[in-house]
């Protein structure tokens, strides 16, 4: 199964550690990258196709207490439209290509690794986004319409406490508990295992550096929301 590229695909889940000791042998990421790409953005734009964006932007702009100039909604839809799609089809492979480059650091820390095989483990470690996007398209299918937050937020699956944030909730929280996600914890696990074993460095360093810049990324996230709701108004 480890032997070729589309057997990884179900490799990663049943048997990771093989899986990652055959990239490191041989890193192959082409197959699991488009599964990635195809499926995740897929879903994502099937769902952007069930979604009023102009109802949608009134209600953000309403939690950040900014009222919109008369006749401007449909206008900032269209626009909120296009970004969002532009984000789905340039943000994601910016993102793959650009998360393998950063854990290179591991070579300062005793590791032996290369860009490809940086990008193998990336990809394949980040397959179960993959699998809780097709569990999301049975839900997508039986709504006919949905709201943008469900869309941005991930609140398709329930799989992150999102659900637990309160209708008053600021973004910066909100922000904070849609990360908290059982497929996010999947990766992170994935990810510790991969770079573990392409890698070779302790499992104690792998650990840290994957934890440290997830955490690093959240705070970013966080903090972003955060300030971009104050500087508007908001909360």
């Amino acid at each position: 199964m480890a032997d070729s590229s589309l057997g990884r695909l179900l490799g990663v889940f049943v048997s990771p550690v093989a899986t990652f000791r055959a990239l490191a042998l041989r890193p192959t990421w082409i197959a699991a990258w488009l599964t990635l790409y195809i499926v995740g953005g897929g879903v994502v734009l099937l769902a952007f196709q069930k979604v009023d964006f102009a109802a949608g932007m009134r209600e953000q702009m309403a939690e950040q207490h900014v009222q919109m100039p008369a006749g401007s909604e449909e206008r900032a839809a269209r626009i909120g439209k296009i970004f969002a799609t532009v984000g789905v089809v340039l943000f994601f492979p910016i993102l793959t290509f650009l998360i393998p480059a950063i854990y290179l650091l591991l070579n300062l820390l005793g590791g032996e690794l290369d860009y490809k095989r940086s990008l193998a483990v990336s990809v394949h470690a980040s397959l179960p986004r993959a699998l809780s996007a097709l569990l999301a398209v049975p839900v997508v299918l039986s709504r006919g319409e949905m709201s943008l937050k469900e869309v941005q937020g991930g609140g398709l699956l329930q799989s992150n406490l999102g659900f637990l944030a309160p209708a008053d909730a600021g973004p910066a929280l909100r922000v904070l508990l849609v990360n908290l996600d059982l497929f996010t914890l999947w990766t992170l696990i994935l990810s510790i295992v991969g770079y573990h074993i392409v890698a070779k460095v302790s499992k104690r360093t792998a650990v840290a550096v994957v934890l440290s810049l997830w955490l690093v990324g959240l705070a970013l996230q966080v903090g972003g929301a955060y300030f971009g709701s104050h500087m508007r108004g908001g909360r």
